[in-house]
């Protein structure tokens, strides 16, 4: 999935230095580093929707092909706060479009299939929460009118962007579509509580099983 796909190739080590500023093909045909150099130095909002689209494509085409591991680490050592602003104005851009393609896949699917199809989309989210090590650093991109969470936000704060990105979506859709949309948010939201309530009955259970056998 394409949020698993960015992870994957924040992992690949390209150095950007004498190379950010080299042509970019068209995302149909990115490589790896070519890619991240298309997320961290253009404007994707001035981009065509076909462009937006094809980015998704090939981030998903890209994370289905590589077995790399997240690295987090070693771009939060080649980014600087540009390339980060940058990065983040982007990302609710390409989750937009993701989502539309998720909705569709989602309505395309049975009844029965779709919740499991919402829990994976959730193991994507999750894959993705290692962005938050890319956040820009400076104060100003953290305010509360910027594209991502303040720094009061709750931990979980990539989660807190992907559903208020969701519901921006959702705002910005026809009317027609919006009942589609709604649905679908409605399992996907459902389904992300149930998670939270397991972790914490779980959590309870672990404790309790800890005080007991200490009696």
């Amino acid at each position: 999935m394409v949020l698993a796909a960015v992870g994957v190739l924040s992992g690949v080590g390209v150095v950007l230095v004498g190379l950010l500023y080299r042509p970019l093909p068209h995302p149909a045909e990115a490589d790896s580093g070519q890619v991240i150099r298309w997320l961290v130095t253009r404007d994707l909002s001035r981009e065509s929707p076909e462009i937006r689209r094809a980015l998704v494509v090939r981030l998903e085409e890209l994370g289905r092909q590589s077995d790399r591991p997240v690295d987090w680490g070693k771009a939060d050592e080649r980014l600087n706060d540009t390339y980060r602003r940058r990065l983040f104005s982007n990302v609710p851009l390409l989750l937009e479009v993701w989502l539309a393609m998720k909705c569709e896949g989602y309505h395309a699917l049975a009844p029965t299939q779709r919740p499991a199809y919402a829990d994976r989309l959730l193991d994507a989210i999750d894959s993705w929460r290692a962005i938050d090590t890319l956040r820009p650093k400076s104060a100003d991109m953290l305010a509360p009118a910027a594209a991502v969470p303040s720094v009061d936000a709750p931990p979980d704060r990539f989660v807190d962007l992907f559903f208020r990105t969701l519901q921006q979506w959702r705002a910005q859709a026809e009317p027609q579509q919006r009942r589609r949309i709604d649905e679908f948010l409605l399992t996907v939201q459902t389904r992300w509580f149930l998670r939270q309530f397991h972790g914490w009955w779980d959590g309870k259970s672990d404790n309790r099983g800890s005080s007991d056998r200490s009696a």
